[in-house]
């Protein structure tokens, strides 16, 4: 949802943060009750570099995602020390559907305030989901006890 807040709809709020904050805790507690017993395993939360640079017109989205990050740190602290990874990948301008439902009346104003802060490139190359699962790969391939605790995946132009 590309939206003002003064604009912002308390149901699309909800659903961002049902999805991206409570979805997030549900699937960690449902993988953590497996890997908890067996002393091992890893977690990947997906996460948005909105997470931390706090993109206009997407304060929800940002704040949900923010909201990831930090409970992907928690619980890598609950959980490190019995044997589970637990990591963030952070990204930007993948070519996925996530931009199909924004609001082609708010679009162009939105994409032109993120432009002038230097938030986005139009001119930088759009990564596709095969770029964030190879870097997922990478960050659950290395050997224990290392732990790529985040990683950020984005254009070299962005």
């Amino acid at each position: 949802v590309v939206r003002l807040v003064e604009a912002g709809s308390t149901e699309e709020w909800r659903a961002i943060l049902e999805t991206n904050v409570l979805g997030t805790l549900v699937a960690c507690r449902a993988a953590l009750r497996h890997m908890l017993p067996r002393g091992t395993g890893n977690i990947v939360n997906m996460t948005s570099v909105s997470a931390k640079e706090a993109w206009p017109y997407m304060a929800a989205y940002a704040g949900s995602k923010a909201a990831v990050y930090a409970i992907t740190q928690a619980l890598r602290r609950e959980v490190s020390e019995r044997g589970v990874r637990v990591m963030t990948i952070s990204v930007h301008n993948i070519g996925t559907e996530f931009g199909l439902g924004f609001d082609p009346a708010v679009l162009p104003h939105a994409g032109r305030r993120w432009e002038e802060l230097g938030l986005l490139n139009r001119q930088a190359a759009i990564l596709q989901p095969d770029d964030v699962a190879r870097a997922i790969v990478f960050m659950v391939s290395q050997p224990d006890p290392m732990s790529v605790h985040e990683l950020e995946v984005r254009s070299r132009a962005n």
